[in-house]
């Protein structure tokens, strides 16, 4: 819902800022606390990221037949 969320535990490794495309970025590192109960559903969700990188296609428009 929009009022649920997962607490995770997380420590913070290294942040970056800088310039870039005329915008200031900050980027954050963090490592995940792996030993929280709440950890596990995160963990899933990052197993499906990488599947998803894995099988993942670029929709380029094409025209396909499924049925003739």
């Amino acid at each position: 819902t929009e009022s649920s969320y997962i607490p995770l535990s997380v420590e913070i490794k290294h942040v970056n800022e800088h310039q870039e495309a005329n915008k200031f970025v900050i980027r954050i590192g963090c490592q995940f606390d792996k030993s929280t109960k709440s950890f596990a559903p995160m963990q899933s969700f990052i197993d499906f990221l990488y599947k998803y990188s894995e099988c993942s296609l670029l929709d380029k428009g094409d025209n396909k037949v499924y049925f003739l």
